[in-house]
């Protein structure tokens, strides 16, 4: 079986307008689609597509096109022009707990008969109910790791209120038989500004292991939206850093939110509030604190 288990860290490291970082343990699952079915009938507390205390929904990801996840993701991959033959397609995601789901980010990996990871769709989620879907085409590292692969995207999503839209993703995968890690950094014009890494240990799917994950982590995956408003109240009002308004989505690749619920109207509204009460005063170019005008 390839679907795996993996327990790690998660890392977020913001360098600037003013350096913020935070790290939490963290649990997710490494999925091979093709084997849905018999995870369905041989993983006890796991289903595909029902109710359980773990669980994986097609509706879940993919975006709103037709057809089950893997048929959406190679819908993706078509969509940018790539034809190269995909033998099978890996999930990384953290799973619905007790009915409950929210990915920041869920990553297929998308790997060729010879079982190399060639291409990436990395389906990006912000709390305003939009989706992104990112496709890149992996490529060895300059490094001289065998195991390191890479690629670059230009940003093109609206995800956190504190950066713009704009600059580029440097995407890095290592995948070993024991250990995945995957980091993401943000560049800009003005450098480095942005890096977030999953970074954990393998195990093999069964019924116990998974089981023990959860009883380790219970409200890791039931506690994630608040864990993202905590820290963006944090940077907000102790760090002082400047909102910005998010723009309406027009890429392709973005699916806006069809029936936004309540909570992330309120965000919207909260959002919209900050950048009009900072437009009143002037900011710090160099670390986006406000400071009270002078006449």
């Amino acid at each position: 079986m390839n679907s795996r288990i993996y327990q790690g860290m998660t890392s977020h490291c913001r360098f600037a307008p003013r350096r913020h970082a935070f790290r939490y343990r963290m649990f997710w699952f490494a999925i091979d689609l093709d084997e849905l079915p018999l995870l369905d009938k041989t993983i006890r507390f796991f289903r595909h597509n029902h109710a359980a205390l773990v669980s994986i929904h097609d509706r879940d990801y993919g975006g709103k096109s037709d057809g089950d996840i893997q048929q959406r993701i190679r819908k993706h991959l078509e969509d940018v022009g790539i034809d190269e033959p995909v033998e099978r397609i890996e999930l990384i995601t953290i799973p619905r707990v007790a009915g409950y789901v929210f990915n920041p980010v869920s990553f297929f990996l998308c790997i060729s008969a010879t079982g190399q990871i060639r291409n990436l769709v990395a389906e990006v989620r912000n709390t305003f109910g939009e989706i992104h879907h990112y496709v890149g085409t992996l490529e060895p590292s300059d490094s001289g790791d065998p195991d390191l692969l890479e690629c670059r995207i230009p940003k093109e999503f609206y995800v956190s209120p504190f950066f713009r839209v704009n600059g580029e993703y440097h995407i890095r995968i290592k995948s070993t038989e024991n250990r995945l890690r995957i980091s993401v950094d943000l560049h800009d014009d003005t450098g480095h500004v942005f890096s977030a890494s999953m970074d954990g240990e393998s195990r093999e799917m069964t019924s116990r292991n998974l089981l023990q994950t959860i009883c380790r982590m219970p409200f890791f995956a039931l506690t994630i939206m608040t864990k993202i408003h905590w820290q963006a109240i944090r940077l907000y009002f102790a760090r002082g850093l400047r909102m910005f308004e998010k723009p309406t989505p027009t890429h392709p690749s973005t699916t806006p939110s069809s029936n936004p619920q309540w909570w992330m109207r309120l965000r919207t509204a909260c959002v919209q509030k900050a950048v009009r009460s900072r437009s009143s005063v002037s900011l710090n170019p160099e670390v986006g604190i406000p400071t009270e005008k002078s006449e």
